[in-house]
């Protein structure tokens, strides 16, 4: 019988630091950078009602995440928020735009903060 009861009190304790692991390995980075994006929106001036569609995914190449948004009044690109906490920019943020598929550096109705390109 202790033996059985060792066997549940292991698996508990395995249980819950998986969670615990998934927390912050997972939950609390993305909120992160869901967060610095939102900051980033702010200082650019941009308003949650001009967002058409946001999608945030996890860059698994660098560990960080893309956050792609299309807003209404710019409907042909679609800008990508590439959020990494290591990174040196304003917000930890690198913002690019695309359209078909294309760099867009130029004709952006939502540029990027000053300080991203500077080195």
């Amino acid at each position: 019988m202790k033996k059985y009861k060792k066997w549940w009190i292991t698996l508990g304790v395995l249980l819950v630091l998986c969670f615990i692991g998934y927390l912050f390995l997972s939950v609390i980075p993305r909120h992160k950078a869901n967060e610095a994006v939102d900051d980033y929106l702010a200082a650019q001036k941009v308003e949650s009602n001009q967002i058409k569609t946001r999608d945030i995914q996890k860059d698994w190449t660098q560990g960080g995440y893309f956050i792609t948004i299309v807003f209404k009044d710019d409907p042909d690109l679609v800008y990508e928020y590439n959020y990494l906490n290591k990174r040196d920019t304003p917000y930890h943020i690198y913002l690019m735009a695309f359209k078909d598929g294309s760099s867009q550096g130029d004709n952006m109705k939502h540029p990027p903060l000053p300080g991203q390109y500077e080195e």
